[in-house]
């Protein structure tokens, strides 16, 4: 057992009061009550402490046999000499048991053991025999008399029919109770371990939870897996498997039958209050009895305050209910209909439901769904609502309407999941986009504009947003609706949060914003907190957009750690938030963090991870195209950074990822996403060395962004990689002459900081710091140290060397350098400042150097690459010498060799 439970010391203020210490120990059958007493007896025993033992039976509870029982526990602890005296105390037996004999009796017991002087314990197993009157009144003597050397343990099922309070008030008592005997998870797997079985860390804990530490379940488990049982296969059966139950049995037979029946008729609900039990029992005496059970048997236990809830045991609870079944399977239906009944009068419609459809009453079933089933759902309890409508619709044949609102609410369960086609089954069977046509207990106008919203959600699945219906479900939503339909407020809110990601995918971000930040609000109020979490996640990616990094920092970390606490981390609708946190890990030069972030993004998005209430069968999920694209976008772009010590895997990722690139001009995204990932990929492509990809991304900008800001950008990029410097500088001129003309901030960002780098070589240091203060305000505020350093190695120069001249900027400044130098960056001025990488590190070269060296097998002349690269030939010797000395060669077919073993090449 636990450390905590050790062997018993004497209370010091009952020794203090000449009085011995009382403890006792309580538990369920098979709680370990008797295997605790063992334990403690060897420990005082070897302490030198004297251990006397008795085992109570049913004809101990006499004041003679418990004299008997008693005085030879008592016997075996004392030394020879007090064990003489004791064996002359034979008072009552004659039979003639009168208080004052008893009375002497127990006095001149405790003379005997005070003069031994030793420490005695008495313990005593199974004491909730003792129930007569007589050895009640006899063993309570025994413990009020007890000498300060005499300790006596009590262990029973229940409380053992004594003076307690007495006790407590004599500050002498020492309680155990059921709870402190029960294992915890590793003891759990201390004790199957102990039997020779390897359950893995998940099994364990499941195991624990259903047993809820109670030892002899436990026991009994590890013994059926031991037959050689399939793991899932008891787990999954446990609370059903008769083999356990005797266990409960043993229990209830120490009840009395009306209990009994009680217990039947309250054991559906998981959880139960007081005016629950006397509904289902018709029992006004209800609560007095559940707080009974629950203070005396731990198999019922109690939870709140003055709202208390009471709950069984899962064996329990598992036995009365197949018990209540094999008495009367109606008898069962009618108590899961009373119960439904009970919760949707007190605004519990999940559980309502649950017990409804166990009930099999298909109107009640209906009923709940009609009021409750779309708000259920955006609180997030997809389960209940699917299985509801599969059991009404199997079977119903009549009123269209009310079949088509389920079958809509069917769609919104799987398309929440990511269930595309399943969802366009049921959208079908609702019957299409058309109107509801007869009237009927489902609003015809509330169900049209139920059906219209859940196809803007379809559609957007789909890739195949219609900027007109999305402006027709905003405006719907905003009517206001008849205050008698209960279902109005539910609809309003599901209306704006589909709307308002729509927006955000149309690239109307401030409108989508708006939506959306009003509609969380009201979710958060209205208890929808599924809808909480997805406004979370789609705010993040809309702060993203619009270069708000601080606020997508802020709605990404809230959605995740919302989500977690809900059981939903594995949710489609979770995604942005995921490829978000991602992002600020990815420009934070955390890339360890980003590739865990975009792999469970990942294992979401390929069905790996199963989904809050997913449907059975799922295999993988269906979510937007555009957060599709970021996931594979954020994922490639991890990769690359991981990959920093191995160009030639870099230029792999890059041209893998390049086919996906150019689909972007085969869909409709928003012009954001589009000029972002461009950008990316333009970037990585540069940066190792595939210029031919470099320029197929510059033109699909040139298509898909048009005469923009952006596509000049990259552009001049470009020019800068290939040494056309004054050609980059054009084009950053035009990009940087209006801030409309760049609206994507990051591509900002790189505009100004290439525009610092190229003034920086070109002697104009006053132009190079205006521009670099200018990116870092920004970059600060984006929160990216990433793409300060990426931009050009002449930043990181600049940076170190202009230290106390950034202003507000300063501190971001010290925070880049610092980064860049842990983080071990690769460009060649971090390392003239950071020290070399060490011999086992690939070369790091200027991108100058890294195209020379990569048209160096083509075996054109020097004065052949200064044509191709507008210098001279003296500029290209003074490059060849930089390369050679950087890759340790003396030659160019020794360089051409060092760099495709470096994979630069």
């Amino acid at each position: 057992m636990r450390d905590r439970l050790a062997a018993p010391e004497p209370v010091v203020r009952a020794t203090a009061r000449a009085r011995g210490t009382v403890v006792v120990v309580t538990g369920l059958v098979g709680a370990g009550k008797s295997t605790l007493l063992s334990s403690w007896a060897r420990d005082l025993h070897s302490s030198g402490h004297g251990v006397g033992w008795a085992s109570l039976q049913d004809e101990d509870d006499d004041p003679l046999a418990l004299q008997d029982l008693v005085l030879g526990a008592l016997h075996d602890a004392l030394p020879p000499l007090a064990r003489q005296q004791l064996a002359e105390l034979d008072l009552l037996s004659d039979g003639a048991t009168t208080p004052e004999r008893e009375l002497e009796l127990v006095l001149r017991v405790a003379e005997t053991v005070r003069w031994s002087e030793a420490p005695v314990w008495l313990m005593l197993d199974d004491a909730q025999i003792v129930q007569s009157a007589g050895a009640v009144h006899a063993l309570d003597l025994l413990l009020q008399w007890a000498p300060a050397n005499l300790h006596i343990v009590l262990a029973a099922r229940s409380d053992p029919r004594v003076s307690l309070g007495r006790l407590r008030m004599q500050e002498r008592l020492v309680e155990i109770r059921d709870a402190e005997l029960r294992l915890d998870e590793a003891e759990t797997a201390q004790l199957l371990a102990g039997e020779g079985l390897d359950l893995s860390g998940e099994q364990v804990r499941r195991l624990w939870k259903l047993t809820e530490g109670w030892v002899a379940s436990v026991a009994l488990a590890a013994m059926t897996l031991r037959s050689g049982r399939d793991v899932e296969g008891v787990l999954d059966g446990f609370g059903s498997d008769g083999g356990l139950w005797f266990l409960i049995e043993e229990v209830l037979r120490e009840l009395p039958e009306d209990t009994h029946a009680f217990l039947l008729d309250t054991c559906l609900p998981d959880r139960l209050s007081s005016e629950m039990a006397e509904l289902l029992s018709g029992r006004d005496d209800a609560g007095r009895l559940l707080h009974h059970l629950a203070d005396t048997n731990s198999l019922v236990s109690v939870t709140g305050g003055e709202d208390r809830s009471y709950r069984y045991h899962t064996l329990l609870r598992g036995y009365l209910v197949a018990r209540l079944a094999d008495l009367s399977g109606q008898r069962s239906r009618a108590q899961h209909l009373r119960i439904a009944q009970f919760l949707h009068a007190r605004g519990d419609d999940g559980g309502a439901l649950d017990h409804a459809i166990a009930s099999r009453d298909r109107a009640t079933l209906i009923t709940l769904l009609h009021d409750g089933g779309l708000r259920l759902l955006l609180e997030g309890q997809h389960a209940v609502v699917d299985r509801a409508v599969a059991h009404v619709l199997e079977g119903l044949r009549d009123e269209q309407p009310r079949r088509r609102f389920l079958h809509v609410l069917a769609a919104v369960v799987a398309l929440d999941a990511g269930d595309l086609p399943r969802a366009e089954a049921h959208l079908e069977a609702a019957g299409g986009r058309g109107p509801a046509s007869a009237p009927s207990a489902v609003s015809p106008a509330r169900l049209d504009r139920l059906t219209a919203v859940v196809w803007l959600y379809r559609d957007r699945l789909r890739g195949e947003l219609d900027p007109s219906v999305v402006d027709t479900v905003l405006g719907a939503a905003s009517r206001v609706g008849s205050p008698s339909d209960p279902g109005q407020a539910d609809l309003r809110v599901f209306e704006h949060l589909t709307a308002g990601i729509a927006l955000l995918w149309l690239g109307r971000f401030d409108e989508g914003v708006a939506v959306l930040e009003s509609v969380i609000v009201d979710a958060d109020v209205r208890g929808h907190e599924f809808v909480v979490m997805t406004c979370a996640a789609a705010l993040s990616t809309a702060h993203t957009a619009l270069g708000t990094f601080a606020e997508m920092r802020q709605w990404a970390e809230y959605a995740l750690d919302y989500a977690a606490a809900r059981g939903w981390a594995s949710s489609p609708r979770l995604l942005p938030a995921y490829v978000s946190a991602a992002g600020t890990a990815y420009g934070a030069l955390d890339p360890d963090g980003a590739a865990e972030l975009i792999g469970v993004a990942e294992a979401i998005l390929d069905g790996r991870t199963a989904a809050p209430d997913a449907p059975t069968g799922a295999q993988g999920v269906v979510v937007a195209p555009e957060v599709v694209r970021s996931v594979r976008a954020m994922r490639s772009f991890v990769d690359f950074d991981r990959a920093a010590a191995q160009p030639g895997e870099q230029r792999h990722i890059v041209r893998a990822r390049h086919e996906e690139v150019l689909r972007l001009a085969c869909g409709r995204f928003s012009q954001t996403l589009v000029a972002y990932e461009l950008a990316e990929h333009h970037r990585m492509a540069l940066a190792c060395g595939e210029i031919d990809v470099a320029r197929a991304t510059l033109e699909l900008a040139d298509r898909l962004l048009g005469d923009r800001g952006e596509t000049e950008v990259l552009a001049a990029q470009l020019a800068a990689r290939l040494d056309r410097e004054q050609e980059a500088r054009h084009l950053l001129q035009r990009a940087l002459a209006s801030p409309e003309r760049v609206s994507v901030v990051y591509v900002r960002v790189i505009a100004l900081l290439l525009e610092a780098a190229l003034a920086h070589r070109n002697g104009q240091p006053t132009v190079a710091h205006t521009a670099l203060l200018e990116g870092l305000a920004t970059a600060r505020r984006l929160g990216s140290v990433r793409l300060v350093l990426e931009v050009a190695p002449e930043i990181f120069e600049l940076l170190v060397e202009g230290r106390g001249r950034f202003g507000a900027e300063e501190d971001f400044v010290e925070h880049v350098i610092e980064s860049a130098l842990t983080a071990g960056t690769t460009d060649d001025a971090v390392h003239r400042y950071a020290g070399s990488r060490g011999p086992a590190a690939a070369p790091v070269l200027t991108p100058r150097e890294l195209s020379l060296l990569q048209d160096l097998p083509s075996m054109l002349t020097v004065p052949e690459l200064a044509r191709a690269r507008a210098v001279s030939p003296n500029t290209v010797k003074t490059q060849l010498r930089s390369l050679f000395a950087k890759l340790g060669v003396g030659n160019r077919r020794e360089a051409v060799a060092a760099g495709r073993r470096e994979g630069l090449i």
